[in-house]
């Protein structure tokens, strides 16, 4: 199977005039001929596009785009692409596969035949003002969509869409009603009459801290000389991570919402992770909060080198058991714009010990190591009053110089509209 010739290409290159900003369509219409062993092809086909940065080899620079049993006459056919052109001049190439229809859906790659090569793709020299912006676009940084329903207008950041608002003309207005879900576990929240879009502040679990690591703990009467050693502290759970997205919704639909868990502290060991937060629709995840990671325990045991200056030391207090770090960024897969969503805050590590004492006075320091501290934060959104979103549960739990640490505060989802 092979592409005898390109009919043409025609792509849109439409420019429209918006708060003095110029953008282009986010579509191209691909226009071609197909043939199978050296005859025109005739029947149902499946096409799958993707455009590249170069002709060989290179990146993909677009999401694939599939059109699913498109029936073909005479070898000749048309498929408009959600595609951008990039602005900087870059060239975009469509590689091409190609498969006749077996009834398996697009998401099935099975028996697709490549083309070669791939199609150079340039704009014609044609600049129109735009009548519309479409209400699906391509995610690629720059594309813009207006969103149907709320009437709104969003642009893509790279990783989210986001709102696109003028707040001298148009000013967030306070929220009226809200429902807070601060307890751990499954609840459930039905949209109410005329409502269509909802606010959502999402916070994932906090992780546990991790406990003291092996060693003692008692200080002692005197500078003892041979070495001794002493434990060190445990580490500090990572904080849940925490986003506010607004969610697109029907009137009367219920979502499942989840509050993660928090991570629960451990006999001598590193703290549990805490448990994600999710907002779904069905078994479908619209809205996902990861937990934060546990703090580590060490797993040594920290030497007093003796007699320094007239007194004795130990360890300068170097980092013993490690903070919890592993959460990602919330992340929002149903139709709405982020309003921010940020990675949890890791706890600080646990520190080995550190003793003095004065020969002299016979005056003891501290000898134990410390363990981690959590760190706290809330959220600011439009909107909504300062404190209201703030997760109220504890936030990772702190490393300890005992042998369990501390358990970690459950996630938190705040709800709210007019």
């Amino acid at each position: 199977m092979k592409l005898c010739r390109l009919a043409k290409h025609v792509i849109g290159l439409l420019s429209f005039c918006a708060a003095s900003a110029f953008g282009q369509t986010t579509d191209i219409v691909y226009q071609g001929e197909l043939s199978v062993g050296g005859t025109v092809a005739n029947g149902v086909f499946d096409l799958l596009f993707e455009p590249f940065d170069a002709e060989t080899g290179g990146n993909s620079i677009g999401t694939p785009s599939c059109i699913n049993d498109l029936s073909i006459t005479g070898g000749r056919f048309t498929a408009a692409l959600p595609y951008v052109l990039p602005t900087n001049g870059s060239p975009m190439y469509l590689e091409i596969r190609v498969r006749a229809d077996t009834g398996l859906p697009c998401s099935n790659p099975s028996g697709f035949q490549t083309l070669a090569p791939r199609q150079r793709i340039a704009s014609a020299p044609l600049s129109v003002f735009a009548w519309a912006i479409r209400a699906s676009a391509p995610t690629i940084r720059g594309a813009m969509r207006l969103q149907e329903g709320t009437n709104e207008l969003h642009i893509f950041d790279g990783l989210y869409w986001r709102l696109i608002a003028d707040l001298d003309t148009a000013p967030i207005l306070p929220f009226e009603f809200s429902q807070f879900f601060d307890t751990a576990g499954t609840h459930t929240f039905v949209v109410p009459s005329g409502v269509t879009r909802l606010t959502c502040v999402v916070y994932g679990g906090a992780g546990a801290g991790g406990a003291r690591g092996p060693g003692s703990t008692s200080i002692p009467a005197s500078c003892p000389d041979p070495r001794f050693t002493f434990a060190g502290g445990g580490g500090a759970g990572q904080q849940g991570s925490r986003g506010a997205f607004s969610l697109v919704v029907t009137p009367g639909e219920t979502l499942t919402v989840i509050v993660g868990g928090g991570g629960s502290g451990r006999t001598n060991d590193a703290g549990a992770s805490g448990s994600p937060s999710r907002i779904r629709r069905g078994s479908t995840d619209a809205i996902v909060a990861p937990g934060g990671q546990g703090g580590g325990r060490p797993d040594v045991e920290y030497s007093m080198p003796g007699s320094i200056n007239g007194g004795c030391v130990a360890d300068s207090g170097t980092p013993a058991g490690s903070a919890g770090n592993s959460s990602s960024v919330p992340t929002l897969s149903a139709p709405g714009s982020v309003i921010n969503a940020i990675q949890g805050a890791i706890g600080s590590p646990g520190r080995s010990p550190y003793c003095w004492q004065d020969f002299v006075s016979g005056t003891n320091g501290t000898c134990p190591g410390a363990g981690g501290a959590s760190i706290s934060f809330s959220l600011t959104v439009p909107g909504v009053p300062s404190g209201q979103t703030t997760n109220p549960n504890p936030g990772g739990g702190n490393g300890t110089m005992t042998t369990i640490g501390q358990s970690g505060g459950a996630g938190s989802v705040r709800i709210f509209w007019n």
